[in-house]
C-alpha cells in the first residue's frame, strides 16, 4: 500500500457532486463507500466500522461504486432520519465499545436525504469484536480476521509503549547533538502497522517540499492547539534557524544549525516512511537573563511546544497518505540538565517577582528524565494538556515549578 490515499471532506453537497464527477474519489484502505445500509445489515456495518478502528478511516454512505475500478460514480442520498442513531448503536455494542463522529451533506432537494460520514478513529483498544468476530481491512473490503491476525494486533496495541521506550534509549537518538541540555521526541501513530506509508511521497526528487508543507500544515495545527489551551506557547522547528535536508535510512527530514559562530541550538527532524517523526535539539540550558546571581536554567517551554507540534506533525503527515484520524503514541527524553532550574522567565517577567518566584524551585538532580504517553485522536484535535501533564508533570513537580503545569 504505497499508493496515494488522499481523504475526502467536500464542505457541501455541490462539491461532493464536483469531486465525483471528476474522478477524484475512489475506495481504499482507509475509505469506504456504501451505497446504503438495510435495516438487516447492522451487522455489516459493525464489521465494516470495527475494521476500519484498526489502522482510521472513513465510512461514507450514500455514494455508489463502481466495484472494478473502486472509483465512486454517483451519489445515492439515503433517508437521514434516524441513521446516525443506528450508527451510534451499531458502535455501543462493538467490544470493546467505540466512538465515532458522524455528519451529513443534506440533499437540498430533498433535505430529508443525503450522504453520511463516519469517522472512525484509529483505536488504542483495537481489534474490536462485532458479531462475536474480528474484523480487518484491505485494500477495498472488509475480512473476518484469523486467530493469528487478532494475536498479532493484540500484541501490536501492547508493546507500543516498549518500542517508544526503546527507541529513546538507542544512543544514536541525539546523532551528533552536544550533551549540554538535549530534548529528544518520538511519536508514532497510533495503529498504522505500514512500513511503506509514506514511500509515494519520499521517494521523488521534490520529497523536502512536501515536508515542508506538511510542516507548516502541523504548524498551524499546533497555533490553534496553543491558542484554545492559553497552557503552551506556539511553536515551529524554523524557529531553530538555518536547516539543510537530508535523506536518512528510516526516511527524510531537516539537520539545524547554529545562526552564527558554531554557537546556538542544533537539531534534526526525521519523518519515517511509516508515519513517524523523531524530532531532537540540544543546548536548552543557558544562563538566566536579567537575574543576578544568575543560574542554570532548562527551556521547558520549548520541550512542552515541541512536544505539542511533534504530535502535529505525525498526524498531518499520515493524513497526507489517507490514515485519515490516527491517535499518536509519544516519548520524550531529556538528558544533562542537571544541576539547571526550571526558566522560570517562562513564568514571570518582573525581575523582582521572579526572584521571589526562583527561591522556591530547585535544581533538577534526576538524571536523564523520559516519559511516554498515548494521545487519542480526540485529545490531537482539541486539546492535548493532558499530553504535556503525562510527559512533563513529573519534572516540573520535583523542581518546585509544578504549579505551571495543566
Amino acid at each position: 500500500m504505497t499508493t496515494s490515499r488522499p481523504g475526502w471532506e467536500p464542505e457541501s453537497y455541490a462539491e461532493a457532486i464536483d469531486d465525483i464527477t471528476n474522478g477524484r474519489v475512489f475506495e481504499h484502505h482507509y475509505l469506504e463507500l456504501k451505497t446504503e445500509y438495510k435495516p438487516n445489515q447492522n451487522e455489516e456495518m459493525r464489521g465494516d466500522i470495527a475494521a476500519l478502528a484498526n489502522d482510521s478511516g472513513v465510512l461514507i454512505v450514500g455514494v455508489e461504486e463502481d466495484k472494478a475500478t473502486r472509483k465512486a460514480v454517483q451519489l445515492r442520498p439515503i433517508a437521514l432520519a434516524g441513521f446516525i442513531e443506528r450508527v451510534e448503536n451499531a458502535t455501543r455494542t462493538l467490544d470493546p465499545p467505540l466512538h465515532v463522529e458522524c455528519h451529513e451533506l443534506v440533499d437540498p432537494d430533498d433535505e430529508t436525504r443525503g450522504i453520511v460520514f463516519i469517522r472512525v478513529s484509529a483505536s488504542a483498544l483495537a481489534p474490536h469484536q462485532a458479531n462475536k468476530r474480528y474484523y480487518g481491512r484491505d485494500e477495498c473490503s472488509t475480512y473476518r480476521l484469523a486467530d493469528a491476525q487478532v494475536e498479532a494486533l493484540i500484541r501490536r496495541r501492547t508493546a507500543r509503549v516498549d518500542h517508544i521506550a526503546a527507541s529513546l534509549s538507542k544512543p544514536d537518538v541525539f546523532e551528533t547533538l552536544t550533551q549540554t541540555g538535549r530534548f529528544a521526541v518520538m511519536a508514532y501513530p497510533t495503529a498504522n502497522h505500514n512500513d511503506e506509508l509514506l514511500a509515494a511521497y519520499q521517494t521523488p526528487a521534490d520529497y523536502y517540499r512536501w515536508l515542508d508543507e506538511q510542516a507548516e500544515k502541523a504548524t498551524a495545527a499546533a497555533g490553534r492547539l496553543a491558542t484554545a489551551s492559553h497552557t503552551f506557547g506556539n511553536w515551529n522547528p524554523a524557529s531553530l534557524g538555518p536547516s539543510a535536508i537530508e535523506r536518512w535510512p528510516a526516511g527524510v527530514g531537516r539537520v539545524f544549525q547554529p545562526r552564527t559562530g558554531g554557537e546556538g541550538t542544533r537539531g534534526y527532524l526525521v519523518v519515517h516512511e511509516a508515519g513517524a517523526v523523531r524530532f531532537a535539539v540540544d543546548n536548552l540550558v543557558q544562563q538566566e537573563w536579567d537575574i543576578r546571581p544568575a543560574r542554570e536554567a532548562f527551556d521547558w517551554m520549548t520541550m512542552w511546544t515541541a512536544s505539542v507540534w511533534t504530535v502535529c506533525m505525525v498526524r498531518q503527515v499520515c493524513r497526507a497518505a489517507g490514515l485519515t484520524d490516527t491517535g499518536v503514541d509519544i516519548g520524550i527524553r531529556v538528558d544533562a540538565i542537571d544541576g539547571a532550574i526550571p526558566d522560570t522567565a517562562r513564568v514571570e517577567q518582573d525581575t523582582f517577582r521572579r526572584m521571589g518566584l526562583r527561591d522556591h524551585v530547585v535544581a533538577w538532580k534526576g538524571g536523564t528524565y523520559q516519559r511516554t504517553a498515548h494521545v487519542s485522536a480526540a485529545e490531537a484535535r482539541k486539546d492535548l494538556t493532558g499530553m504535556v501533564r503525562t510527559l512533563f508533570g513529573q519534572l516540573m513537580r520535583s523542581t518546585g515549578l509544578g504549579t505551571v503545569v495543566p
